[in-house]
């Protein structure tokens, strides 16, 4: 009776001791670097354009460099900032424009 109690004792130890395995090994999930397309300088304000696996990602700064809100989606830039969505939209080419041009062309 004595080494039943005990091989209990031992087998319940063991089998909880392991469980704590499967929790302790996983790794952390790590942030993925998004990459930048593009930055829009203005007097107040600097947008960084990254690419994300879910779609454009819009970084708002101001002067100082102060970031004022990371990660936005397209929908939340539009929504908090609409006059810089409106400066920044011409400046991204989409899939129907065939070619974008900034600065007209003057013959000579």
């Amino acid at each position: 009776m004595r080494y039943l109690g005990l091989a209990t004792a031992i087998a319940v130890t063991t089998l909880l001791g392991l469980s704590g395995l499967g929790v302790a090994n996983e790794p952390e999930a790590t942030p993925v670097a998004s990459a930048v397309i593009t930055q829009l300088v203005l007097r107040d304000h600097t947008v960084t354009l990254t690419s994300a696996p879910a779609g454009y990602l819009y970084t708002v700064t101001d002067s100082a460099g102060t970031v004022l809100n990371a990660d936005l989606t397209e929908a939340q830039f539009a929504e908090q900032y609409p006059e810089l969505l409106a400066m920044l939209q011409p400046a991204i080419a989409d899939d129907s424009s065939e070619l974008m041009m900034l600065a007209p062309v003057i013959d000579q």
